[in-house]
């Protein structure tokens, strides 16, 4: 009828280069967000939860790599917090997708300006 277990987490690999130290405070490996309604890419992260995970591991002008970028929410994520990334990705259709939403960020972050 329903075809498989409703899975109530996801597992995010975080896998820094040498040695590493958290930039922020320990916390739980367990975190509460909203799901977000896959309307870009099937598997669509909030842009607030890989905010929260950059912040916590790198400083500003580090480089993050996402070698699955899909529609770009780490990319929109790194611009936001002033990181440079590394994005890579196989569907052509995502990269659009992606370039049009850093586009688009860096539109909204002049207008904070």
């Amino acid at each position: 009828m329903f075809g498989d277990y409703g899975n109530q987490y996801e597992c995010i690999a975080f896998m820094p280069k040498g040695e590493f130290k958290l930039k922020k405070e320990r916390c739980s490996n367990v975190w509460n967000y909203r799901r977000v309604k896959p309307e870009l890419h099937p598997t669509q992260k909030p842009v607030n939860l890989i905010k929260k995970i950059i912040r916590s591991a790198t400083e500003e002008n580090d480089t993050v790599l996402d070698p699955f970028i899909g529609s770009g929410t780490t990319a929109v994520a790194c611009k936001q917090l002033n990181r440079n990334f590394i994005g890579i990705e196989i569907n052509p259709d995502y990269v659009e997708i992606a370039n049009r939403r850093l586009a688009n960020t860096y539109r909204q972050m002049e207008l904070i300006k």
